[in-house]
């Protein structure tokens, strides 16, 4: 019975040692915190998001010259920047505008007035127009648009300046520029040149009468014998002289001299000019320039002056029978 129990115990205890040694070779993490079988641990989630493309900006707005004169073409360049590409742009509306106290102002959608205000349009549909407001102007636009593929972009409006546009240089009145800019999506946006733009001075006279004759033979020492009607039309963008002035040798049988001072004397003439009919008033002509009347800013067609004449006064010696002839000069001046 001794030596079986031996044999057994000797077997339990190499069973023990063989049991140790398993349980050694197992990790300790393992051993304490057994979990069984692992699957995937993580995962991924894919986010999508689109950003809006937002409002366009007006960067700035210039002009080629501070000075303009009317009847010449000057650029207007507005920088753009689209979130997308500019080809988001609907239409810019550009107002050159006239400004009485040369104090910068944000218009309110301001009308075109071929005086005061030129209203300067592009759309991706149809190009650069000037508005319809501005119809048998001397206001003339073109322009450039940009490589649409673009983000930032310049558009530029080749504009050339009416021959009535508001003068500005002789007070404290300005021009100034404000552009709006639109995609068709978000409001509309601006921005504005408040520099120190001026319109200088114009003038033009036309459709003058080219002829006045007086019909019935004078009389030596004729006194203040008026002409027949004649006219003019004066354009200006401004204040503005009318002036006349004549020749100072008039031709025929006998040379005639030009007496400026109202009182002709042997082979001499002496001329008086007026816009109101009769020669009371009136302005004695002489070889220079002299002021009959005055004027302000005209319409695109211009101020017709319709009540033009000439009164001859004619010395009492010295002027044989026959026809004479001489000129008259009519200008407009500020």
């Amino acid at each position: 019975m001794t030596k079986v129990a031996t044999i057994d115990t000797r077997r339990f205890l190499a069973l023990l040692l063989i049991a140790a040694m398993l349980i050694a070779m197992i990790p300790i993490g393992v051993a304490v915190f057994p979990s069984g079988i692992l699957a995937a641990d993580n995962g991924t989630v894919t986010c999508n998001f689109t950003t809006s493309n937002g409002a366009p900006t007006v960067n700035s707005i210039t002009l080629s010259s501070s000075t303009m004169n009317p009847g010449t073409a000057y650029d207007i360049t507005v920088n753009v920047t689209d979130n997308g590409t500019v080809d988001d742009i609907d239409w810019i509306t550009v107002y050159l505008y006239w400004d009485s106290d040369g104090t910068y102002n944000d218009p309110t959608t301001p009308a075109a007035n071929n005086n005061s205000c030129a209203v300067l349009q592009w759309t991706k549909a149809g190009g650069f127009v000037l508005n319809s407001g501005h119809s048998g102007s001397t206001w003339i636009l073109s322009g450039t648009a940009p490589t649409m593929t673009l983000s930032t972009a310049n558009w530029v409006f080749h504009v050339t300046v009416s021959l009535v546009a508001e003068q500005s240089n002789i007070d404290s009145s300005k021009w100034f520029i404000h552009a709006d800019a639109n995609d068709g999506t978000n409001p509309t946006v601006d921005n504005y040149n408040a520099d120190i733009n001026e319109v200088t001075w114009y003038g033009q006279i036309g459709s003058v009468t080219t002829d006045a004759v007086w019909s019935s033979a004078m009389n030596l020492g004729s006194d203040n014998v008026q002409s027949p009607q004649f006219t003019a039309t004066y354009t200006s963008n401004g204040a503005f002289n009318q002036q006349v002035m004549a020749s100072g040798t008039w031709t025929g049988p006998v040379s005639l001299t030009l007496n400026t001072s109202g009182a002709p004397g042997n082979a001499q003439l002496s001329l008086i000019a007026d816009v109101d009919g009769t020669a009371a008033g009136g302005t004695q002509v002489t070889t220079s320039y002299q002021t009959m009347d005055t004027g302000t800013m005209t319409a695109e067609t211009g101020d017709v002056e319709g009540n033009l004449y000439l009164w001859m006064s004619l010395g009492d010696t010295g002027i044989p029978s026959g026809a004479y002839s001489g000129s008259v000069f009519l200008k407009i001046s500020n």
